[in-house]
């Protein structure tokens, strides 16, 4: 029977219409991982032996946090061939958005949480926009905006809706102005939930003047912060109207000028509602946040990126290693 020899993925534009030409001319090492090969489709050369050193480099330094110096010793790469085979093969992965619409999961709940990390390039902030599944904490989109405000809020929104074909049912979200202002442009009929441990603290920091300057009130304040953390983590939506009440009119917190936090509760009772009529809705961004702090642990070893593209190539290749 004739043996039929494998042909070689051609690693510039992935097919298989490869042929054998010839050795590369090494002085030392074994003349199998000398052998060279030549693709008929986009007509480049390559050699199979710098592939794996290269997949070894980015091995090297996404999982293992070495710097390009450290790398380039171990694999016998100089140091600006290291640092641009890392950089090619990292931006050569799909971004967030294009996965999702090809592999379209159908195990994905429809409840999207958005949160956002702080990064930088040459000492000035970044922002990396998330977006997660809240059942397979997969990421359908993700954007890196220079800014975050409305329009790279809205970028994002646009493409988990339209490239990643995410079935959206709800959004969870911290409140951001930003963020409110986008889900109202993009999506103004899709239920919000507010993250109920952020309105908490919102609340906390809008009274905290009073607390300072009000001389022996601070128990007052302390009972009523921790009635309003009770409210917002009541078992039902009738519980939680009911707690309401009953903060609005216990005699005690009348004379601590907090009539107008009340009334803000009040207008942002359905936002903080949300969870009970969709099962399953996280009420926190926790679950984004804890995401965010593994995420930080593997691309903030560094003091910073010099340049955009090389801080996005960063976040796709930990996003594609399933790292997170």
């Amino acid at each position: 029977m004739q043996h039929c020899k494998r042909r070689k993925r051609c690693p510039f534009c992935g097919n298989l219409n490869t042929i054998r030409h010839g050795y590369f001319p090494f002085k030392k090492g074994n003349r199998k991982n000398r052998r060279r090969w030549y693709c008929l489709d986009c007509q480049r050369c390559f050699i199979l032996r710098r592939q794996r050193l290269e997949k070894r480099a980015t091995h090297f330094y996404y999982d293992n946090g070495d710097t390009y110096r450290t790398v380039s010793k171990e694999v016998g790469l100089s140091l600006p061939t290291t640092y641009y085979k890392i950089k090619e093969l990292s931006l050569r992965c799909k971004d967030p958005h294009e996965v999702s619409g090809e592999l379209k999961p159908s195990n994905w709940s429809g409840y999207i949480l958005l949160d956002s990390d702080a990064l930088f390039v040459k000492g000035i902030r970044e922002n990396l926009l998330l977006s997660m599944d809240a059942s397979t904490q997969d990421i359908p989109a993700a954007t890196l905006a220079r800014i975050e405000d409305q329009a790279a809020w809205e970028i994002l929104l646009s493409l988990l809706k339209e490239k990643a074909v995410y079935p959206l049912k709800a959004i969870v979200s911290d409140g951001e102005p930003s963020v409110w202002a986008a889900i109202n442009k993009i999506l103004p009929t899709m239920p919000h939930q507010l993250c109920l441990k952020h309105y908490h603290s919102f609340i906390y920091y809008r009274i905290r003047n009073q607390i300072t300057n009000a001389k022996g009130k601070w128990r007052s304040y302390d009972k009523f912060m921790s009635d309003v953390y009770h409210m917002l983590f009541a078992n039902s939506e009738r519980e939680v109207k009911e707690s309401l009440d009953c903060i609005a009119r216990n005699y005690e917190f009348r004379g601590l000028n907090l009539a107008g936090i009340i009334k803000k509760i009040y207008l942002d009772f359905p936002l903080l509602t949300v969870h009970f009529r969709h099962p399953g809705l996280p009420r926190t961004t926790s679950s984004i946040e804890g995401l965010i702090s593994r995420l930080d642990a593997k691309i903030n070893l560094a003091d910073g990126y010099w340049r955009h593209e090389t801080a996005w190539a960063t976040f796709d290749q930990q996003r594609n290693g399933r790292n997170l």
